[in-house]
């Protein structure tokens, strides 16, 4: 068990270059702990407001600072971890990140895994359901949009919303069906954000599957060769577009083959198609249409998407494509053409919700299906009903 005597601190935030980090301290050091390495316009004092400035690595305030930071401090009667707690916005960064801890392990402050904060939380009894829920997503978050946007359903944006539709119920039932709708739909973000969708690449050898993943990475994670059954095995790896997390997985090209170890890797892809959400079919549009490759998609994938992969090599045959496939896009993976297009269809679920992450975002299958069932109560005029179910939401 945790030591309450102790002062620690955790990164309840992904560590990523160009974004933001947020740390928290918690105990009781916390709201003292950078009294004179910190420079701002104002003194460090006063509990619920911000406070802009720069953090050095010691009181004397030496340049260069370690950060430009932003500070709000908590009491322990409004912490949510029932203590003194200190937040720190800092830029993203390993650099940055490890000299913040260093000067805090300097004043006898412990850094720990973000688990431990929950754990204080549920021993001060001060974390009820919702919030508790929200702040396990944010410690898991893998991106500084999932961060964003279950920092502020921790804070209570999503409570706050949810007790403005109960009062609305007795007031205008119609009015609170339009802000249930409203919150329905944030569910395909908290989705996304939370089970991230598998996209298998499958096609022929040689269409540009493994060119394409290294074109999302940026660099060659993937053996790229002109050789035909270069990729032997699934390679799947996660990405992050417009800070909605994808799983990408390229997969070895579709042929008869007397390759065993190829055989092995053509079943495994066949595999890796059942369990898909999505399936992009990459056709190498320099080549002519081929009416063995044709029946291959039309038996085996006719539901999925159709990309018309290397226009940059000005192919003659990309019209014939486009007939036979009027659905498809193209695009170039040595050059990024067209790939904008391609990542807007896969977010075209969540492109509209994709703001600064500050609205309410109603989350977790139990949750969304409450949701749910007060929009039927409502328009069925129980509004007693669903006042309940949204009660049950806010436990």
């Amino acid at each position: 068990m945790t030591n309450t005597a102790e002062t620690f601190a955790c990164l309840v935030t992904p560590s990523q270059p160009g974004g933001i980090a947020v740390i928290q301290v918690s105990g009781p050091k916390a709201l003292s702990v950078f009294q004179g390495e910190f420079q701002g316009k104002r003194q460090v004092s006063n509990p619920g407001r911000l406070y802009y400035g720069l953090l050095y690595e010691n009181s004397q305030k030496t340049p260069p600072p370690i950060d430009e930071i932003l500070l709000s401090l908590s009491t322990k009667e409004s912490s949510f971890t029932g203590e003194p707690l200190l937040e720190i916005n800092c830029h993203g960064g390993d650099a940055i990140i490890n000299a913040i801890f260093q000067l805090l392990e300097s004043k006898g402050v412990f850094r720990v895994p973000p688990e431990k904060i929950l754990e204080r939380a549920e021993q001060n009894e001060k974390l009820r359901k919702l919030e508790k829920s929200a702040l396990g997503h944010l410690l898991e978050s893998k991106t500084e949009l999932s961060a964003r946007v279950f920092t502020y359903q921790f804070n209570g944006v999503l409570r706050e919303e949810l007790e403005s539709i109960i009062k609305l119920t007795s007031l205008s039932s119609e009015k609170a069906l339009s802000r249930v709708k409203d919150l329905a739909k944030t569910s395909a973000l908290s989705q996304a954000l939370l089970y991230p969708k598998t996209i298998v690449f499958a096609g022929h050898p040689n269409a540009g599957k493994s060119t394409l993943l290294n074109l999302f990475f940026g660099r060659e994670r993937v053996l790229v060769d002109a050789t035909p059954g270069t990729t032997r095995d699934a390679i799947t790896s996660f990405i992050s577009i417009r800070g909605i997390p994808f799983c990408l997985t390229d997969t070895a090209g579709l042929r008869q083959t007397k390759d065993v170890i190829e055989s092995m890797g053509i079943e495994l892809t066949y595999e890796m198609l059942e369990k898909a959400d999505e399936i992009l079919w990459i056709i190498d549009a320099s080549l002519p249409p081929d009416e063995k490759s044709l029946s291959l998609y039309q038996t085996e994938l006719p539901h999925c998407q159709v990309g018309l992969n290397k226009i940059d090599q000005k192919t003659s045959y990309l019209e014939e494509y486009r007939k036979i496939f009027p659905q498809a896009f193209s695009f170039s993976a040595l050059t990024g053409e067209g790939v904008l297009q391609m990542e807007e269809l896969w977010l075209k679920d969540v492109l509209p919700l994709i703001k600064e992450g500050t609205f309410p975002v109603i989350f977790g299958e139990e949750n969304i299906l409450r949701l749910e069932k007060a929009r039927e109560c409502l328009e069925g005029k129980r509004e007693d009903e669903a006042e309940q179910e949204i009660r049950e939401i806010l436990r």
